[in-house]
């Protein structure tokens, strides 16, 4: 399994629930079209504020990247992922990738 992370750090509270919205929105599609959605939204309880981590996982790197590439290709993801930038701290963003660990030489 693939897990994939975003990191996202808001300016300010109307930033926040606008993100929020706004990842709802994009799930909402991607279920309509039979691909991959979030499997949860975090927040830290302690540390650095207006922290939002997205959460999505896949089956193996294949399906990452053709469910990244249907996503990217979908005019109405476009024009919502438009406006992450302006909710957003410059800089203050990132990704990961995790896979599922398994026993080595097994």
């Amino acid at each position: 399994m693939i897990r994939e992370r975003m990191h996202a750090t808001v300016r300010d509270l109307d930033a926040w629930n606008e993100y929020l919205t706004l990842i709802r929105e994009i799930d909402e599609i991607q279920e309509a079209a039979g691909r991959v959605r979030s499997s949860g939204v975090w927040t830290q309880v302690t540390g650095p504020y207006n922290q939002i981590v997205v959460e999505l996982d896949y089956a193996d790197l294949a399906e990452y990247e053709k469910e990244t590439q249907a996503a990217m290709s979908d005019p109405q993801i476009v024009k919502l992922a438009s406006r992450f930038e302006a909710l957003t701290v410059a800089d203050k963003g990132y990704n990961e990738l995790f896979v599922t660990a398994d026993p080595v030489g097994t």
